[in-house]
């Protein structure tokens, strides 16, 4: 081979994508604000995206990715079924790195944010994002509700923002509104538009969906519930403010401690009202508390696989254990989770990381004389998630102590009895007895 054949060969490498890509993963999210045309609302939609997502070809000085969204807005029926199309607009995006270790970082975000005007009402907003090395795409849908924000006093949506510099007036979006348990607060970005300068009353409250929903999508995505009425969820966090506003936009955060908050699903909400405690307008968004403490819980791998005990069958973890090596092992727990992971395709199994996180909660809460996962308290806890419920009658004359679980949703209570009296709760009948079904 000459070397100027070996020369054209080694740059026709270098053009090529680095690696086959999958489907590239992305977040989306879309809020209303104020618009300055009349009759509509401002809808900014925004997208994050991992640079270990995308295709990167190396060029000269650096490394260079490319992407295209595409955003279809259909209008919802009354039935909240996809209608007729509305709008359709596109974006790209380009980026540098310097060097291959950045193209590989799932910690390294992009973001793009795309204004689009749109009359109140209800939409859903159809999301494609394609590599541009690749060509491959993936989708993601936005359900919203434009609201109208033409009045004397108004709030814009809520954004989850992970900073705001208030010199600049730039955000960095939480996109996906997914908030780690590790970290030390939630923050949230907002404005509030008024007509005239005036004194407001601000109310905050945070409440924890009923153990065991599911987030929901449609229904309470696009519609707000009165204020204070929130069924079957409790309330994790309140605070009221007395803010002097101007006339016009008027920018705002909230900063919410998360120490005391659990994982699960949770949904804020601002209420702005006047002195007197009049509602003027009122403003809510969900966002989920993720437990990050899965890594530590899968490093001593026998032990987790030994915990799948209350949601594998015996062949399973048989399988599993008879592996003829650590890799073959861990490959095979991997597979059963995958099998059970509600959003294939992602990074996160969040089925795997719920239960991991339930035998966490059963080792500090149950664990007395055994490991609290093998306790009949953990073994419930495990099973079913939280109850609904607790009754507790820890000091009686004529009886041991005991507890009694409900579920509601599952029409079970379940009786634990210290027959001990060092806290050693068991079950009075097994699990699936029938006399654990309320009457």
């Amino acid at each position: 081979m000459t070397r100027s054949l070996f020369l054209l060969l080694v740059l026709s490498l270098l053009a090529c994508p680095l690696w086959a890509q999958s489907a590239p993963e992305f977040e989306a999210d879309a809020v209303t604000v104020l618009s300055d045309t009349p009759g509509k609302s401002r809808v900014d939609v925004y997208t994050r995206i991992a640079y270990a997502d995308l295709q990167f070809v190396q060029r000269q000085g650096g490394f260079e990715a490319r992407y295209e969204v595409n955003a279809s807005v259909y209008v919802l029926d009354k039935k909240k079924h996809p209608q007729a199309l509305v709008l359709n607009r596109s974006w790209e995006r380009r980026l540098r790195v310097p060097s291959f270790a950045a193209t590989r970082q799932d910690t390294l975000y992009d973001f793009t944010m795309e204004s689009l005007e749109l009359q109140p009402g209800m939409y859903v907003i159809k999301l494609e994002l394609t590599d541009g090395i690749s060509r491959v795409s993936s989708t993601r849908d936005v359900a919203i509700r434009v609201r109208d924000l033409d009045k004397p006093v108004a709030l814009s949506d809520l954004l989850i923002i992970d900073a705001y510099d208030v010199e600049h007036r730039t955000i960095t979006p939480n996109v996906g509104s997914v908030v780690g348990t590790d970290e030390p607060s939630l923050k949230l970005f907002y404005e509030i538009y008024a007509e005239k300068a005036q004194l407001v009353r601000i109310a905050y409250e945070v409440f924890r969906e009923r153990a065991g929903a599911e987030r929901p999508f449609w229904q309470a995505l696009l519609g707000i519930h009165k204020p204070r009425e929130l069924p079957g969820a409790e309330i994790s966090y309140t605070a009221v403010d007395l803010l002097p506003i101007l006339k016009g936009r008027n920018p705002a955060t909230i900063t919410i401690p998360l120490k005391q908050f659990r994982p699960g699903t949770y949904r804020v909400r601002v209420l702005v009202e006047d002195p007197e405690g009049r509602l003027l307008d009122v403003s809510e968004r969900y966002f989920t508390t993720r437990w990050m403490g899965i890594e530590d819980q899968l490093k001593h791998l026998d032990q987790a696989i030994d915990q799948l005990v209350y949601i594998a069958k015996d062949k399973e973890i048989r399988y599993i254990k008879e592996a003829d090596s650590y890799q073959e092992k861990w490959r095979r727990f991997q597979e059963f989770w995958k099998k059970r992971d509600p959003t294939p395709g992602t990074r996160r199994n969040e089925r795997m990381e719920e239960y991991y996180y339930r035998v966490a909660y059963a080792n500090k809460k149950f664990g007395y004389f055994q490991d609290g996962w093998l306790t009949d308290r953990g073994e419930v806890f495990i099973r079913f998630g939280e109850p609904d419920a607790i009754e507790r009658h820890p000091f009686n004359f004529d009886t041991k102590p005991y507890e009694i679980w409900y579920y509601h949703a599952l029409g079970r209570q379940f009786i634990f009895v210290d027959k001990t009296g060092f806290g050693d709760y068991e079950l009075l009948v097994p699990i699936w007895d029938e006399r654990t079904r309320m009457r």
